[in-house]
């Protein structure tokens, strides 16, 4: 039972939770004291919503958790279950006994999405030199992980999602790019091309659409895998009238050296190996069609220095932390396709 692993003392850190929540993948933290009773649930949103506000990831999540959720004290059906969340608007319903979890009802995973005809774009242009020699012959792309292409992995992630206009932004081997991936048509989906002759950044590509829709426009990068949800991510950027959405995710490093911490000519304390968390950008972002206005055909413009020239702009430029397992298959693709 998967639940049982989603169980975290309440003094446990935000951070603890959030890597609970990458492990059970059920989007939800049932949060007991020392005794073992319930004493509330977390979920990603409450983790979204402490982080934007500023509350540090070492933070308890008890400073987050919803100490009075809709809960049930008997067995039901699952259809009964189904309606209780339907009509309060939760994915989760915890059934408590004597203040112990004795089983979790959830909405089906498999809860079809209407299709949105949102503009969905991968931008696969790179020559891929982290890679190198692997790039040498075949687009990063197209390098296998876990049994199929890369890239496949995204688009599949993006017919689940219920998109299915995609544009692929090809530049150094794109023939094969194209060749493999043809219409689209064996993915469920419309497959354009933003055929690069030169490079052209992650957002130069853009200027290839010429204005052609006036709805968000979701981008991520080639090489990451996430279990994100990207509908949840469009509806939070329409829902915070963004112009740029991106998305970032936790990140821990540890110093391998005691930190020394010095005052008025004295040593203070000394923390062994201290851990640092901090977040990073993951290579996924939503925007509005303002992104036409700054953009000039045959201009290169990588990602980095759109958000500079959006920040001078005092555009409205939002992050979308996430608590779903997200990777930079780099170190997996050098290892699995020599």
């Amino acid at each position: 039972m998967i639940w049982q692993k989603a169980l975290l003392y309440k003094k446990n850190s935000i951070f603890d939770a959030i890597k609970n929540l990458e492990e059970t993948a059920i989007q939800i933290i049932l949060v007991v004291d020392s005794n073992n009773n319930f004493v509330g649930t977390l979920t990603d949103g409450d983790i979204r919503n402490g982080i934007l506000k500023g509350v540090k990831l070492n933070s308890p999540i008890e400073k987050l958790m919803n100490s009075k959720p809709i809960i049930v004290k008997k067995k039901i059906s699952e259809q009964t279950a189904f309606d209780i969340m339907r009509k309060y608007s939760i994915n989760h319903l915890p059934l408590i006994k004597k203040k112990k979890v004795i089983d979790l009802y959830q909405v089906s995973l498999k809860k079809i999405h209407k299709e949105h005809n949102n503009f969905f774009v991968i931008m696969a242009g790179g020559k891929g030199k982290r890679l190198m020699p692997l790039t040498k012959n075949i687009p990063k792309p197209l390098l296998m992980y876990k049994k199929k292409h890369l890239i496949e992995h995204i688009l599949n992630k993006i017919k689940k999602s219920g998109f299915s206009n995609v544009f692929v932004s090809v530049n150094y081997l794109k023939d094969k790019i194209i060749k493999k991936l043809k219409d689209g048509s064996k993915y469920g989906l419309k497959i354009h091309y933003l055929k690069e002759n030169q490079t052209l950044g992650t957002v130069g590509c853009l200027s290839q659409l010429n204005s052609k829709t006036k709805n968000p426009i979701l981008l991520t990068n080639c090489d990451v895998i996430t279990e994100m949800n990207y509908l949840e991510l469009l509806n939070f950027h329409n829902k915070k009238k963004s112009d740029l959405t991106v998305v970032i995710k936790e990140h821990q490093s540890i110093n391998p050296f005691g930190q020394i911490k010095i005052k008025s000519s004295k040593i203070l304390n000394i923390v062994e190996k201290p851990i640092s968390l901090s977040y990073i950008n993951s290579g996924i972002y939503v925007n509005n069609s303002i992104f036409f206005n700054f953009l000039k055909k045959k201009k290169e413009l990588d990602m980095n220095s759109f958000i500079a020239k959006l920040l001078t702009l005092k555009k409205k430029i939002v992050p979308y932390p996430i608590t779903d397992k997200w990777s930079d298959v780099s170190d997996y693709l050098k290892k699995n396709n020599k």
